[in-house]
């Protein structure tokens, strides 16, 4: 299960700060692939995805 948004214990006051990095990074990758029309929930998810992976769960244990 891939985890988003809407799914992390998120505090309500950070949410649309979290919500508002992931539209600007979503909205540069529609526009670096030409601003196709009506694949903005795409473009949505895969900016979803790398917040998560990138901005949320920075640190990762690995194992040894």
């Amino acid at each position: 299960m891939t985890a988003t948004l809407v799914s992390l214990e998120i505090p309500p006051d950070k949410i649309s700060i979290c919500q508002d990095e992931i539209r600007k990074m979503a909205y540069f990758k529609w526009l670096a692939a030409g601003a196709p029309p009506g694949k903005d929930a795409d473009f949505w998810q895969i900016a979803e995805r790398e917040w998560v992976e990138f901005r949320y769960v920075p640190y990762r244990q690995t194992s040894t």
